[in-house]
């Protein structure tokens, strides 16, 4: 899964089940798990299944559906400078993960150490000036938050290949509209390209 979808994933089974009421979640559920052998929180890890089952459930209701779930937690919006895609992040669980990553001086530093430019763990680490035990404790937890993914690889002379890593957004910004914090982020294009939950967003 990539990054963006790890990312979203972490908040999307709360809100489909906030949505789509008791009745339909379950139905849901149990087609799910004849079809895949799975529960609704693995399914939401894994969007292509979760779409294929609403799809077959609701046929063409459930692009209408989807983005009614999705557009609770983000939505896409061209930015009037250089005609660029931000994502607005409406969900509170990803906009917690976003501000506790930049809020964290290691976080942070890592994180812009990879802003554009894929690298090794030990680059970033030797960049950083971060001690190894606590600096891929940190990378670990970004990755696993879906802040970071894999982009390409390196090769070493006993071809072992050790992977590089890339920090999913560009910029961010940060305001407060009407008392609540709003976060926008502009993706890097392996983000947008990896995603399989963000095109459902753009259609």
């Amino acid at each position: 899964m990539s990054g963006v979808d790890n990312l979203e994933s972490k908040s999307a089974g709360t809100t489909i089940k906030d949505n789509l009421g008791e009745k339909t979640l379950q139905k849901i559920e149990k087609r799910l798990f004849e079809k895949y052998g799975i529960p609704l929180s693995q399914a939401v890890e894994d969007f292509p299944k979760l779409d294929s089952v609403i799809r077959e459930l609701f046929g063409l209701a459930a692009i209408a559906l989807e983005k009614t779930i999705l557009n609770n937690i983000e939505a896409l919006e061209k930015s009037k400078e250089m005609d660029k895609e931000w994502l607005t992040v409406k969900d509170q669980f990803l906009i917690r993960a976003i501000l506790e990553a930049l809020g964290n001086k290691e976080k942070k530093k890592i994180l812009t150490s990879m802003i554009n430019t894929p690298r090794l763990i030990i680059e970033i680490l030797d960049m950083c000036n971060v001690s190894q035990n606590n600096g891929f404790k940190i990378i670990d937890e970004l990755i696993r938050d879906g802040l970071l993914i894999e982009c390409g690889f390196m090769t070493t002379t006993d071809g072992r290949k050790i992977s590089k890593y890339l920090v999913i957004f560009k910029d961010v910004k940060k305001d407060i509209i009407n008392n609540k914090v709003v976060i926008k982020v502009k993706l890097c294009n392996e983000a947008l390209t990896a995603s399989n939950i963000v095109p459902l967003i753009r259609s």
